[in-house]
């Protein structure tokens, strides 16, 4: 599970951590920005039992800091969190999870497309098709509305999602219906 570089991506994590905590004190919302992206650096490695407690701390801080309701919570923490759960097989605790994420953003919008997308993906692997294509479908509806049509790389991408779902459910008709051309949307 490991990639190439991940483990000089976590020394430098773990170096931009100890000088968040020195500079800034334990608390602060910086140091839970870089326990984030250690535990995430961690989860790559497949070292989940590491992961889990760091992402929940730098849950913890984050909601400290922002507030439960935060925008911040529900796009990047709590997604972690149900990512590393779902790589342990602990399938109904990281849908709850992603369930409790989404409700903090139920209004229709990117992030929401975005969120919708990315767990339909990981339901999609985890061989949910049923599940999959539902918040994907949601996901494109949310992402055509936010980008007012369906040429934007980001509604692109939640349609190459959509041809990967089809086409390992063999619906070529479907996957026809949202082909875009090759590429891959690059977020900011």
């Amino acid at each position: 599970m490991s990639r190439r570089g991940d483990a000089e991506a976590e020394t430098l994590y773990r170096r931009a951590l100890a000088i968040s905590v020195s500079a800034t004190g334990p608390g602060h919302p910086r140091v839970a920005d870089q326990m984030h992206k250690l535990a995430s650096a961690l989860a790559r490695q497949g070292r989940l039992a590491e992961a889990e407690p760091l992402a929940r701390e730098a849950l913890d801080l984050t909601v400290k800091a922002v507030g439960e309701t935060h925008q911040l919570v529900a796009s990047s923490r709590l997604p972690l969190i149900a990512e590393i759960l779902e790589m342990q097989r602990r399938f109904a605790d990281a849908d709850r999870i992603y369930d409790s994420a989404l409700e903090l953003v139920r209004t229709s919008g990117v992030i929401n497309g975005e969120m919708r997308r990315d767990y339909g993906l990981m339901l999609l692997r985890r061989g949910d098709a049923a599940g999959a294509e539902a918040q994907l479908l949601q996901s494109l509806s949310s992402l055509e509305q936010a980008y007012n049509g369906t040429t934007h790389p980001n509604v692109q991408e939640t349609r190459r999602a959509l041809m990967t779902l089809y086409t390992e459910t063999r619906q070529p008709e479907l996957v026809e219906r949202y082909r875009v051309p090759p590429g891959r949307f690059i977020p900011y």
